[in-house]
């Protein structure tokens, strides 16, 4: 893509969650062309948890009928799917305080309880999950989950360690103490090796936020 547009090198390679993972990447394959990394609430490979979190969201699309194995394209969107998927999404990228200060256990009306949505986090889960659900592509959503599994920094070397010896440029490292999905200790490891492994230019940023991995 660089070399269609003309471009020698970046200023800066600056990517979240699997983007993230993706601008750290660019850093050890491209070494001569990226200046500078920042990383965002990602890791250096994908942690067990976060690995079981994202196939519940696969199952949850895949067991829709009308995803008939990928091919939906001709006939029915598998709409249900993909809504289930983002609502357990949505769990993983948000956090309990944020819920707890956001909504509590609020109601939507004071009638008799429901299989509807009947407190207002289910509301809004639904509300979400729907909205989020019409315009990506269902395809498209299971392989990027399953890409962000697969990843691993020491794919192309021996190790981790071996990874972050090539990236030679500062580096700016985010973490939110709030995420789930991408824990801050998989942050201050990924500043940590870098550190470890020669790069005299890191910069680890913790933020005390309650938004989680959003």
């Amino acid at each position: 893509l660089l070399d269609s547009l003309g471009i020698d090198k970046v200023y800066a390679c600056v990517g979240a969650s699997v983007g993230g993972m993706q601008s750290v990447a660019a850093g050890v394959l491209f070494t001569h062309r990226v200046e500078r990394v920042i990383s965002i609430s990602a890791g250096l490979s994908s942690l067990p948890s976060a690995i079981a979190f994202r196939f519940l969201q696969r199952q949850a699309l895949m067991g829709d009928p009308n995803w008939n194995m990928g091919n939906y394209y001709d006939g029915q969107y598998p709409l249900r799917g993909m809504k289930n998927n983002r609502m357990l999404s949505i769990m993983t990228y948000r956090s309990g305080p944020e819920w707890q200060s956001r909504f509590g256990r609020k109601r939507m009306t004071s009638n008799m309880p429901s299989m509807c949505p009947d407190y207002e986090i289910e509301s809004y889960l639904d509300h979400m999950g729907h909205k989020f659900s019409v315009f990506f592509d269902p395809n498209s959503m299971l392989y990027l989950s399953k890409a962000a599994d697969i990843f691993d920094i020491s794919d192309e070397e021996e190790s981790h360690e071996a990874a972050m010896q090539k990236i030679k440029c500062p580096v700016l490292v985010v973490g939110v103490q709030s995420d789930i999905l991408m824990t801050v200790e998989q942050q201050k490891h990924m500043a940590d090796e870098l550190r470890r492994t020669g790069n005299k230019s890191v910069t680890y940023l913790e933020m005390d936020a309650e938004y989680g991995h959003d």
